[in-house]
């Protein structure tokens, strides 16, 4: 009996042309195909980064810093240049082992060991599984993302533009302050083109401004613990007019609620509610102060607006209250206008509005429409970043399976071509195959649910309406990965279909 060593030769001779090449300089394709893939995946993340980058909110940190950097590079080419060794090597590995089966069983052809076939099956498993767990984050937040923009904000935004003005030393006095704010509204009403409305509020909703007091309210006798304060802002006359907000009970301020008239206040329904049980707070009373004995005056509620999202579209019912500007004058205000000209021309306006009164005020105008869109501009790009992901594993998961089948159906070319060679119908041969791939696809799938059950807890604190175990994005997700491995288990079963008999048996 020969040794091993000397049926070298006659493995060697065993192999056709291709394998021999394989088993001679394993590493040179794969080193240049991943290498070629490395830089394509460069280009692409350069892409992806510059494309993120500006779809970034303007309060993501150190968002200047994210770039691809030599460190960057360097980890690439060693993943590359280590994926290229590793892959390289394992088919030849394989190959050999499968040779020196074959012969020791005296077989004329090689199989693929069930080694090989379980770790190509594991790996399709595994990237079908990270993959839907992708694909569920991913829904949730475009679900709640949806759920986020359409939320109402209690008033109404479109073609409402508003300059926010902060006076400089000279302005001390409250009579200077409401001087000035009285001329720059008189020269809007006049100047504006298209005018509808024109008010002043010291914040305005999604300005990013909130002044709050604590108050003492008449006959109510506060829980302990019971937050007693209120956020409050200055309004004039036709301010919610102008940002589009509903009087619901009472009357809004007017001329007469001057300084050295009764005080008077606005609040809106959540905070009637939460001070009266009845809700009708029309005729109450409250200070501002620590308490009722507090020093200053009591003002009386005049009536009731609607809640609306004073700081973002996700916060509940805030109790607001409204002071007239007449009365409470401020050297930090923004001047709301309803208009239906375009921004442009409005914002001309209103800048030269101001500059008339004094030329040396500084103004920032925006649009309500902008505003309310940068609040919601984190949401955006998180849902963004991780729908990018999940897309991303969804196609590599769906040429890992593709790859899985097409692999098999090659190296099962003479067992299918027996199959009709003995009349096995095609569609017994498709469904084979099929039905092979699938059920790597539907365990992927139930990895990967299990996988998202625990996952997606993570992103409870970002979602708006949707729970993290939502049904619908479950199934959604399930559906799509399914349906796309469907596909990617069609195409090689359909090439397994229309092998030719002769042409395989003359192989075998």
């Amino acid at each position: 009996m020969s040794s091993p060593d000397s049926k070298a030769p006659d493995i060697l001779s065993e192999l056709n042309p291709g394998q021999r090449a394989a088993v001679t300089a394993p590493d040179g394709p794969v080193l240049v195909l991943a290498g070629a893939g490395a830089l394509l995946g460069l280009v692409g993340a350069q892409v992806g980064v510059r494309v993120l980058l500006s779809l970034a909110p303007v309060s993501l940190p150190r968002a200047e810093s994210i770039q691809l950097d030599g460190a960057v590079l360097a980890v690439v080419a060693g993943v590359s240049l280590l994926t290229g060794i590793l892959f390289g090597l394992a088919p030849v590995l394989q190959l050999a082992a499968d040779i020196q089966g074959g012969l020791r069983s005296g077989g004329a052809s090689t199989t693929t060991n069930k080694g090989g076939r379980r770790l190509r099956a594991s790996f399709a498993v595994a990237q079908m599984a990270l993959a839907l767990m992708l694909l569920v984050g991913g829904g949730l937040l475009i679900q709640s993302f949806v759920r986020l923009s359409n939320v109402d904000p209690g008033f109404d935004s479109e073609n409402v533009v508003f300059a926010s003005i902060i006076l400089p030393p000279g302005y001390e006095s409250r009579e200077q302050q409401q001087a000035f704010f009285s001329s720059v509204l008189e020269r809007v009403e006049s100047s504006v083109p298209g005018l509808e409305a024109a008010g002043l509020a010291t914040n305005p909703p999604m300005s990013g401004d909130s002044w709050r007091s604590r108050i003492g309210v008449d006959g109510f006798t506060p829980p302990s613990d019971f937050p007693m304060t209120m956020d409050y802002s200055h309004v004039s006359a036709d301010y919610f007019k102008a940002i589009g907000m509903e009087l619901v009970a009472g009357r809004g301020f007017t001329p007469r609620d001057r300084a050295g008239a009764g005080s008077v206040i606005v609040v809106n329904e959540s905070f009637a509610r939460q001070f009266w049980s009845d809700g009708n707070a029309i005729g109450g009373r409250l200070k501002m102060g620590r308490s009722a004995n507090s020093p200053g005056p009591w003002y009386t509620v005049i009536g009731v607006v609607n809640d609306v999202k004073q700081h973002g579209l996700a916060e509940t019912g805030i109790p607001e209250t409204y002071l007239s500007f007449r009365q409470v004058p401020s050297d930090q205000m923004s001047v709301v206008v309803r208009s239906t000209a375009g921004f442009a021309a409005v914002a001309g306006a209103l800048q030269r509005a101001v500059w008339d009164v004094d030329p040396n005020i500084p103004t920032d105008v925006n649009s309500m429409r902008g505003r309310i869109a940068g609040t919601i501009a984190a949401p955006r790009f998180y849902t963004l970043l991780l729908s990018s992901f999940a897309a991303v594993a969804l196609i590599l998961a769906s040429v890992g399976i593709y790859g899985t089948m097409a692999y098999t159906v090659g190296e099962r070319t003479q067992e299918m071509g027996v199959r009709i060679a003995l009349g096995a119908a095609t569609t017994s041969v498709l469904k084979l195959v099929v039905r092979q791939g699938m059920t790597l696809a539907v365990v992927g799938a139930g990895v990967g649910v299990a996988g998202a059950i625990g996952t997606t807890r993570l992103l409870e604190s970002m979602l708006f309406g949707v729970e993290a175990l939502d049904v619908t994005a479950f199934l959604s997700a399930v559906a799509l990965l399914l349906g796309v491995a469907l596909l990617a288990c069609y195409l090689p079963a359909r090439r397994a279909t229309r092998i030719d008999p002769m042409n395989a048996l003359r192989a075998e």
